[in-house]
């Protein structure tokens, strides 16, 4: 059995979580700290758990999996102001959150574990369904009520098969670059505790010293990032991962641009080492396929093949999905915690092509806009203008297209290739130069802000 699924049943061994102030937990740790947790209990009610990457969280968090609670991931960095109004419509039972979140400084503590804090609140309990794990946020943006619920079973098997395709065993460790409360972050997380792997957990940025430090000292093997770190790292200089323990790299959270694609491949072909690019949605709790280079550097900006266990194909060139991790349904509120969807397909919302096995996005669905009754794809249009160099992002406002970029030589360009090579008429076309392109939290456009 595993620690992610049953900590109590489990034979566990001392690897260690090394946190970056050098303190070391063990597995055995993890186990001290659940049976603290049991002997409160706990009502079946909804727990909030504010996340952080430290072993507080990740007990509390695994004690909660265990005792089959169910909890509302937030990022700690988010506003107080959404914080509340989540608890507000939500009307969670307790909040495991960091000592320092000073806004719960009212509420009643029920247990103190290392930095975090148990509190409870005085909702009434609801119904819930037992089935329900996590609800997790499908944006990372800083408003949106709406989130995925994932079933115990969904998280299970999705781990498995990462573990299965990435070939993670108790022999590997990670660092953690993304927060817990990103599916893609958690996922990482997951599958090392699945493995009773070792997990280096930091709040350190890839962009400072003492992050790379950290790295270099726990013997990590696998690093996983999203685009944008990576954009950093090519910045910074793709050797800093050059260390004789790291047996390969994994990218997910959205597609690599295939030039700086290109020069990861040649890095890891030069290095031997592999690269793992992924694709998911939160909705597949969160991983549905997946690309191995330098193996298939011709297949270039593809999607790859579907996990184990999984099944994709297209339907009017939409994605379509279909395995044991697919969600049980959206929330929005209290009241959509009582049931669940047994949905059997996943549609993607993404458009793409199959080519000799593998599968190729081309865009978004929604992200199609009509001009004079003409369809137009957002993301090709965003896609070409990137291609060429300069950073944007387009969006639809009825029959008008706003594009936002960053540098101000990019306007005749840009203007240039949707009037003169796209047809696109100069009086539809709305320009605005920012000095910064709005992102979420998961360091994705921010459609919603433009």
């Amino acid at each position: 059995m595993s620690i992610l699924n049953n900590i109590h049943k489990t034979k566990l061994d001392k690897s260690s979580f090394i946190l970056d102030d050098n303190r070391k937990y063990s597995y055995l740790d993890l186990q001290k700290d659940f049976t603290k947790f049991k002997r409160l209990k706990l009502s079946n009610g909804l727990i909030i758990n504010v996340c952080e990457n430290e072993f507080s969280f990740l007990s509390g968090y695994i004690s909660f999996l265990n005792l089959r609670i169910s909890q509302l991931l937030v990022d700690n960095d988010i506003s107080g102001k959404y914080l509340l109004n989540i608890i507000k419509v939500y009307k969670p039972k307790y909040i495991f959150a960091p000592k320092q979140k000073t806004i719960f400084l009212k509420k009643k503590i029920i247990l103190e574990n290392k930095n975090y804090n148990l509190y409870e609140l005085d909702y009434k309990l609801y119904p819930m369904h037992k089935s329900i794990a996590l609800l997790i946020s499908t944006s990372g943006s800083t408003g949106s009520k709406k989130f995925v619920k994932l079933s115990f079973n969904n998280i299970l098997d999705n781990t498995k098969n990462i573990c299965k395709y990435l070939k993670i065993t108790k022999f590997d460790s990670t660092i953690t670059t993304m927060s817990p409360a990103y599916s893609y972050g958690l996922s990482v997380i997951n599958s090392h505790l699945l493995q009773n792997a070792k997990i280096v957990l930091t709040k350190k940025k890839i962009v400072d010293k003492k992050f790379w430090e950290i790295f270099k000292k726990n013997n990590i093997t696998n690093f996983n990032a999203v685009p944008f770190l990576y954009e950093i790292l090519l910045k910074l200089g793709l050797n800093i991962l050059n260390t004789k323990t790291l047996k390969f790299l994994t990218s997910a959270g959205g597609m690599i641009d295939n030039n700086k694609l290109k020069k990861i491949i040649e890095f890891c072909e030069k290095k031997n080492f592999l690269f793992f690019s992924m694709y998911g949605q939160t909705e597949a709790s969160p991983r549905i396929s997946y690309i191995e280079y330098p193996k298939n550097k011709k297949k270039l900006g593809s999607i790859g093949k579907p996990i184990p266990g999984g099944k994709l194909f297209l339907k009017k060139k939409e994605l379509i999905y279909k395995g044991k991790n697919i969600f049980c349904g959206y929330s929005e509120n209290d009241k959509d915690l009582s049931k669940i969807e047994n949905y059997k397909h996943l549609y993607t919302g993404d458009l793409g092509f199959k080519k000799k096995g593998f599968f190729y996005l081309t865009g978004r669905k929604k992200r199609i806009i009509k001009i004079f009754g003409y369809r137009i794809s957002l993301d090709e249009l965003e896609n070409e203008i990137l291609k060429s160099g300069h950073k944007c992002a387009l969006k639809g406002a009825g029959e008008k297209l706003i594009v936002v970029y960053e540098k101000k030589n990019s306007m005749k360009l840009i203007l240039n290739s949707l009037v003169k090579k796209n047809k696109i008429l100069k009086g539809k076309i709305i320009l605005k130069n920012v000095k910064k392109i709005p992102m979420t939290s998961n360091n994705k456009i921010n459609y919603n802000k433009i």
